[in-house]
């Protein structure tokens, strides 16, 4: 589900943590609907909220995925005549409507002081794994407990006094965790 390609792409570098839990909560929705739903996923509001997303920072949360191209929403939600019609999603990255990944996420860009610190983090990350190829620690848990930044390299959404560094750790996880070294 997730290649190496998107896994150390510029798209999910730095995102915030409210992002990767509304990328993991479209993606449980995508196979709980065995695969064949991806441009008719709903993420509800109060389900996002009991998911972990802070009511107000949804819309911007939904807005950085979207920026990044992880995500494009198919038909924006409304109400009428009484019905609310939800929005409804589609993970780029994903195969929909019979067709194979549109792939946007890879034209997005990192600013340039973020492509140098992208950089260092795949080197050193690389340098761990012994055949030099990407992998995944056996313990993401420690290691996203030392990266916690103070926002002075942040994604620029709101995310309280800190943003994660959730990297390739989180994608790992979300991935189903291949081992490293």
């Amino acid at each position: 589900m997730f290649h190496e390609s998107l896994l150390v792409s510029d798209a999910l570098y730095r995102l915030s943590g409210n992002a990767w839990s509304l990328l993991r909560f479209l993606v449980i929705e995508h196979l709980r609907h065995g695969g064949k739903e991806n441009g008719r996923l709903r993420a509800p509001y109060d389900q996002l909220v009991q998911f972990g997303i802070t009511r107000r920072l949804i819309r911007p949360t939904i807005q950085e995925v979207v920026d990044r191209g992880l995500l494009t929403v198919e038909r924006q939600g409304f109400a009428a005549d009484g019905t609310r019609l939800p929005s409804l999603y589609r993970l780029t990255f994903l195969p929909a409507y019979g067709q194979p990944p549109t792939n946007e996420w890879r034209t997005f860009q990192l600013p340039r002081q973020l492509q140098t610190a992208k950089h260092v983090s795949l080197q050193n990350l690389t340098n761990q794994v012994p055949d030099g190829k990407l992998g995944c620690r056996k313990n993401p848990a420690k290691l996203l407990q030392s990266q916690v930044h103070q926002g002075e390299l942040g994604s620029g959404y709101p995310m309280g006094n800190c943003y994660l560094d959730l990297d390739l750790t989180m994608a790992c996880a979300m991935a189903g965790g291949g081992h490293a070294g």
